[in-house]
C-alpha cells in the first residue's frame, strides 16, 4: 500500500493521476467529504503522502487534476456548510513534488448566469498556461471556460461552451497544442446526449 486511509472502511472516489516529465505521477481523490492529494515517485513509491487540500469544510465534489512543467494544478467544487452557500471552484496550485496544502475560491469571469458553479476541469496548455472549464448557473445549467497565464492571471474573456439554451455540464478536457477538444453532458426529457466541441486557445 502507498499509504493508509482513515477511516480505513471507506472506499476513495473519483481517482485522478497526472503524469510529470521526470517519470512522478501526481494523485487526487475524495475521501470522507475531503480532497487528498499525494504524489508518487517514478518507482511508484511515495514522494509525498496523500493529505487533505483545504477546504471550506463542506460538501466537495470530485477533483481534477494536471501538470504543466513544474507546476500542479488541483481543482474541485466546494460548497460550504452554510444552508444558503452557493457552491464555488478552489484552485490549489504548487510546484510538482511539493504538498498542496490550501485551495483559493475562484472568482467566476463575468458574463455568466451565477449560482452554483461546480464540475470544474483543468488542462495544462503551452507556454505555462492553464484552461478552466466548469458547470455555471441553476438548472438548465451552462458550460463555461477561462484561459489563465502562468501567473494565473485571465487572458481575455471568458467562453461559453455549451449552447445557447439547453441544459449542459460535466465537462471533459483533452488537449493538443494549443486546441482543446471539451465534450460534455446535454440533459434531455429521455436522458443525456454527450457533446463536443474544439477550443482554439492559441
Amino acid at each position: 500500500p502507498l499509504w493508509p486511509l482513515d477511516p480505513p472502511n471507506l472506499a476513495g472516489q473519483a481517482l485522478q493521476a497526472a503524469a510529470h516529465s521526470s517519470g512522478g505521477t501526481a494523485v487526487a481523490y475524495r475521501y470522507e467529504r475531503n480532497i487528498f492529494y499525494g504524489v508518487l515517485k517514478p518507482d511508484g513509491s511515495v514522494q509525498t503522502p496523500g493529505a487533505v487540500v483545504e477546504g471550506s469544510g463542506g460538501q466537495v465534489g470530485k477533483p481534477s487534476l494536471a501538470v504543466n512543467g513544474d507546476e500542479v494544478s488541483l481543482v474541485f467544487a466546494d460548497k460550504p456548510p452554510a444552508a444558503d452557500a452557493r457552491a464555488e471552484i478552489r484552485w490549489a496550485r504548487g510546484k510538482f513534488g511539493e504538498p498542496l496544502t490550501n485551495a483559493v475560491v475562484i472568482d467566476l469571469p463575468p458574463g455568466g448566469p451565477g449560482g452554483d458553479a461546480i464540475a470544474p476541469a483543468i488542462a495544462a496548455l503551452s507556454g505555462g498556461r492553464w484552461l478552466l472549464m466548469w458547470t455555471e448557473g441553476t438548472a438548465p445549467y451552462t458550460l463555461r471556460a477561462q484561459t489563465y497565464d502562468k501567473k494565473y492571471r485571465p487572458i481575455g474573456d471568458a467562453l461559453r461552451v455549451s449552447p445557447g439554451t439547453g441544459n449542459f455540464g460535466q465537462g471533459s478536457i483533452g488537449v493538443v497544442g494549443d486546441q482543446a477538444a471539451v465534450v460534455f453532458l446535454f440533459a434531455t426529457g429521455l436522458g443525456f446526449e454527450m457533446w463536443g466541441t474544439v477550443l482554439q486557445c492559441g
